[in-house]
């Protein structure tokens, strides 16, 4: 007789390949999980499935569907959605197929465990599944993200930001009468959530990383130091698009001046025209667009993460640490991580911290490879991904 337990896993977009924000978590948690319990994922989709993402994903799947959501219908239910009183979020994550995929599988079978993936596909398990069988991975506030978009927007999308913030707020008030758990990516959004949600029943299940794919000796190059800055981040993610044009606004003249080969790579898709009008004529700044490894553009390389706004773990600090690259952070990017500022990566927020902190590491080489070499370490050390997801085993009773 089969003991293994019957999960269902709704996740708010395809997860793979997991080389995106988005995906890293959901993916590394579906692998994870495929292989302890009968496993069933729906989830949507923001293109056409590769037959590469469909094999992938059937592999590790018992039962697998999803429904596609083109970007004008995101929109335009989203807009819809804010006017009738709801979230823009429940909105452009609504798909009516995918509803009707995720009742026939609850008609064809029994779930001991309904695993909804964000606050945005908490709609498709209201009124479905008893409340002792779902569990949420909330994995960040997002109520509070669009609360800090709304702080520092000009009207009227300060509005709207705030709006939705505070919506959203409600929602995520409303999780406890829905779940029986709620999980979160670190303890700083934990506490975040338990101070307007203190009834919560509540855990922190962190991000790990692929410390075989993210590696030095991905090829058979030898590590070199090279005179290069990279970003490596979703350029249509407003806090990444902000950091790299005020880092590009604020640091780099002094720094191209200063260091008359120095380079800075800005690597990742969905630049938009204020990024591109940002590095347009400026000397040694490059937009690479979407690339299909980020790895050779970090090796030897000084990774750069210069966010002004974050939350949850940033998953581009801990893959840049596990090159062994010497990583330079905002104190917003670090939150989260427990890594020691000077010792596994280093730290600075004012345009003079960025400008003395990169000047070290570009003058010191002895002093990049330490903390590279410390870096990589400290990843190998902490941040597996089968270690960072075995509270799953109890948590979830598997």
């Amino acid at each position: 007789m089969n003991s293994r337990k019957r999960l269902l896993y709704l996740v708010h977009r395809t997860p793979y390949p997991p080389n995106r924000g988005h995906r890293i978590r959901s993916f590394h948690w579906l692998d994870y999980l495929a292989q302890r319990c009968e496993l069933d994922v729906a989830f949507l989709a923001d293109e056409p499935i590769t037959a590469e993402t469909e094999e992938a994903l059937r592999t590790r799947c018992r039962n697998l569907v999803w429904s596609v959501i083109t970007p004008w219908q995101r929109r335009t239910q989203a807009l819809l959605s804010l006017f009738l009183g709801a979230t823009a979020t429940q909105g452009a994550f609504w798909s009516r197929k995918l509803d009707r995929h995720i009742a026939s599988l609850c008609h064809r079978q029994h779930y001991d465990v309904v695993l909804v993936y964000c606050s945005s596909m908490v709609q498709y398990v209201q009124g479905r599944f008893k409340k002792d069988s779902v569990v949420v991975d909330l994995v960040d506030v997002d109520s509070q993200k669009w609360l800090d978009y709304s702080r520092t927007s000009k009207m009227p999308l300060r509005w709207l930001y705030r709006v939705e913030g505070l919506r959203l707020r409600r929602l995520e008030c409303r999780l406890p009468a829905l779940a029986s758990l709620v999980t979160l990516a670190t303890n700083p959004e934990c506490d975040l959530y338990k101070s307007f949600c203190p009834n919560a029943r509540t855990a922190v299940v962190e991000n790990g990383v692929d410390i075989d794919y993210f590696s030095p000796c991905f090829d058979d190059r030898e590590p070199t130091i090279d005179h290069r800055l990279t970003f490596v981040g979703a350029l249509d993610y407003p806090p990444n698009r902000d950091g790299v044009i005020w880092f590009i606004d604020q640091v780099w003249p002094i720094l191209s001046q200063r260091f008359s080969n120095l380079e800075f790579y800005v690597v990742g898709a969905g630049a938009d025209r204020n990024l591109k009008l940002a590095v347009a004529g400026v000397s040694r700044v490059f937009l690479t667009g979407d690339v299909p490894d980020v790895r050779p553009f970090l090796l030897g390389a000084v990774a750069i993460i210069p966010l002004r706004m974050a939350r949850g773990v940033q998953n581009k600090v801990l893959e840049a640490m596990a090159m062994g690259c010497a990583t330079i952070a905002s104190s917003p990017a670090l939150e989260g991580i427990p890594a020691v500022p000077g010792r596994h990566v280093l730290k600075a927020d004012t345009p003079e911290e960025w400008i003395n902190t990169v000047t070290s590491v570009i003058e010191n080489p002895s002093l990049r490879m330490a903390i590279g070499t410390a870096a990589r370490e400290y990843i190998l050390q902490h941040y597996a991904w089968q270690e960072k997801l075995k509270p799953l085993d109890e948590l979830l009773q598997l």
